[in-house]
């Protein structure tokens, strides 16, 4: 009976209420882990549960909340005990009673009175000098004779353990004696068979026959330390023999060697159990008679149990420690690779942290399951499953974490040398953010000084405004005069400023123009939404050799200026647009650039740009391509309007550049003046308007 006392929890498991006898089950329930503390405890719950088969639990609150009567218990009246607490007490007090068996003689039970009487007559005949009167002469001899053949029976069970189980030495030793249990010599072993002929138990060779025992007897051969000393053992053993393959099988428990399975100590220790008990069986049921019926030969079929189980369970400590010690060898010899791979740590510090984890994670995943294979195939005995679990918790969890070590420490050194450089660069970042802080200061200041150079010139501006427009209207004629005159000069200044740029130009080039003029060129520009809208824009295009430049205007050509860099049309393809005559498209080889969406004025000016830049993609130039560059260049430069493609080209030819060029003046009046008409229409005829496009200085579709 366990009795827990002040006892404050609440008997629920799950939040289901138990009993406390359930309660003192859950906490003799293992609870597991590897630490010692709770190998110890679960130890300790295994043994209270293996001695006390019937068990209770009673639990009791404590006795009063007061701690000023609480120190006082002895003094406080039952009466004025918490009620749950005398409710247990009461209930404890009736289990008690109503388990605890009187003493009894001869199967009468004793009182009080009676037990006491009995006792003291025993110390009145102890205390006069006689012995006290048990029981007969012949008992004492009977109960004599049998303790001598008790005695026996366990050296019998002692000599024929010793001899059939060779105790273990070494691993050597335990492998050199491996016919031991096949070749062992049988003439050590006594043949018991009294005379039984095909009825006996062992045959002629000493060998156990095949025996079929009662349900109820090997029930009670496979209890070793709860078995019941008073249990009946007057059975009956069948005895049957079997065919040789039976024989063969019983002949296999002759002998053995530690360490072996528990099994097959188990059946040693049976055979041997047997073997020793059978003449003390006889003894104990022959000779006491009506003692042995009335339940007197259990007392020493009890004893023999209880000693020949602790003889076994020496042997199983042996075993259990063979065992241990020969599976530790087994696991020592099997990580001897991974040893050795420890053993050497210079051969791994060239390695990278990648490669170590790489060789950690393959002795995790193949090198262990490797080694777990060939353990449990070579590992005998109970502590195969132990020494295992020691040998991973131990040997390969300090082997993991030293590669682990050595990973780490490869990582740092990666982990410094990549810490070493991103200081390297953030100092570089750093003195690249002083400069642009500096730079940026310094641009602060010189808009500071910009914008009040600015305030300052606004200031002046107005001072001077006043005093100017009392004199605008006179100066009036004399600026127009002047207007006039700059506007001659200026005239006259690009006319020889374009000239001596077209003279350098072709003198420098290594290829001959070819063509030249204003086409219509696609451009996406973002629209709201994300989304991309198509906007045509008017550019100066000039083909020269294979390569291919667009300008603003035909000034800026004139004046070299582009911010587009020239694009070669070697290997590009040309293709026609069948939905609008006019349009045609530029795709370049390797995607170089982007592909040019294209629109000429006429499909005869288109007809022209495809041929040329045809032959500059094929890389050839035809014998006409001169001439044709000569008069697209001029008619380029024409100031004629914008009218008939066939008038305006023999009108406009530029003749070798032995004529003057026009002047933007010139080229500015013959421009296509359609500011105010509708915008460029996409259609498939050649009459579709080319609208303005906002260029600069108001460029516009030019005549090719």
């Amino acid at each position: 009976m366990w009795v827990v006392r002040d006892f404050t929890l609440q008997l629920l498991d799950n939040g289901k209420p138990i009993s406390s006898k359930q309660y003192l089950e859950n906490a003799l329930q293992p609870t597991g882990g590897y630490s010692d503390d709770a190998v110890e405890k679960d130890q300790i719950r295994a043994l209270l549960s293996e001695f006390f088969r019937h068990r209770d639990c009673v639990t009791l609150v404590r006795p009063v909340d007061d701690e000023q009567k609480l120190r006082n218990l002895p003094q406080v009246p039952y009466d004025e005990l918490r009620d749950e607490f005398r409710t247990s007490f009461e209930s404890l007090r009736k289990r008690l009673f109503g388990k605890a068996k009187p003493k009894s003689m001869f199967g009468k039970p004793l009182n009080g009175a009676m037990f006491v009487n009995l006792a003291s007559s025993y110390v009145e005949a102890l205390n006069s000098g006689k012995a006290p009167v048990i029981s007969s002469a012949w008992s004492r001899v009977v109960q004599a004779q049998c303790h001598d053949a008790l005695e026996d029976a366990i050296e019998r069970y002692k000599a024929e353990l010793h001899a059939r189980v060779r105790s273990y030495v070494s691993p050597q030793q335990y492998e050199e004696d491996a016919s031991f249990e096949d070749n062992g010599e049988k003439d050590d072993l006594e043949v018991v068979n009294n005379g039984q002929g095909v009825n006996a138990m062992f045959d002629e060779h000493g060998n156990l026959r095949s025996v079929a025992l009662r349900p109820e007897l090997e029930m009670q051969d496979s209890i070793e330390e709860g078995e019941d000393p008073t249990a009946p053992e007057n059975e009956m053993i069948e005895i049957m023999e079997k065919d040789a393959d039976a024989e063969a099988a019983a002949r296999s428990v002759e002998r053995t060697r530690l360490p072996c399975s528990e099994g097959r100590l188990k059946n040693m220790h049976r055979l041997c159990k047997r073997l020793a008990k059978k003449k003390l069986r006889e003894i104990v049921d022959g000779d006491m008679g009506a003692d042995a019926e009335a339940g007197g030969g259990d007392d020493y079929l009890g004893q023999f149990r209880t000693a020949v189980s602790a003889e076994f369970e020496s042997y199983r400590q042996q075993n259990a420690a063979a065992s241990m010690a020969y599976c530790r060898h087994v696991l020592e010899v099997l990580n001897r690779p991974g040893t050795n791979y420890l053993a050497q740590p210079e051969q791994h510090r060239q390695k990278s942290a990648m490669e170590l984890f790489r060789e950690t994670q393959t002795f995790l995943q193949d090198d262990l399951s490797a080694v777990h294979k060939e353990y449990f195939t070579r590992a005998v005995g109970p502590s195969a499953d132990a020494a295992y679990c020691e040998f991973v918790s131990q040997r390969i969890l300090s082997q993991v974490i030293q590669r682990t070590e050595s990973t780490n420490a490869a990582h740092m050194t990666e982990v410094r040398a990549l810490e070493k450089q991103m200081n390297d660069l953030s100092v570089k970042v750093a003195v690249a953010q002083g400069q642009a802080g500096a730079m940026q200061e310094l641009s602060a200041q010189q808009q500071q000084k910009c914008e009040l150079g600015v305030k300052e010139a606004e200031q002046r501006c107005a001072s001077e405004l006043a005093g100017l427009r009392s004199t605008l209207e006179f100066k009036t004629n004399e600026l127009e005069h002047i207007l006039n005159h700059n506007a001659t000069m200026k005239r006259l200044a690009d006319t020889a400023q374009q000239g001596q740029y077209r003279a350098t130009e072709f003198a420098s080039s290594a290829f001959a123009q070819i063509l030249c003029g204003y086409l219509i060129k696609q451009h996406m520009a973002p629209g709201a939404g994300g989304s991309a809208r198509a906007k045509w824009q008017q550019r100066y295009f000039v083909l020269q050799g294979p390569q291919l430049s667009f300008y603003d205007t035909k000034e800026d050509y004139e004046r070299c200026r582009s911010d587009n860099p020239p694009m070669d049309v070697t290997g590009a393809i040309i293709e026609d647009n069948y939905a609008v005559p006019e349009a045609f498209s530029v795709s370049f080889r390797d995607d170089k650039y982007y592909p040019l969406q294209l629109h000429a004025k006429s499909r005869e000016v288109k007809q022209e740009w495809v041929r040329s830049l045809r032959a500059a993609a094929a890389g050839r130039s035809a014998a006409q391509g001169g001439a044709r560059s000569h008069a697209s260049s001029n008619s380029s430069m024409g100031s004629s309007a914008y009218g008939d493609t066939n008038e305006s080209s023999a009108s406009a030819a530029y003749r070798g550049g032995r004529g003057a060029p026009p002047s933007y003046a010139e080229s500015a009046s013959s421009a296509y003046q359609g500011g105010d008409g509708t915008g460029y229409a996409y259609g498939n005829s050649s009459s579709n308007m080319y609208g303005p496009t906002g260029g600069a200085g108001g460029s516009r579709y030019m005549q090719m």
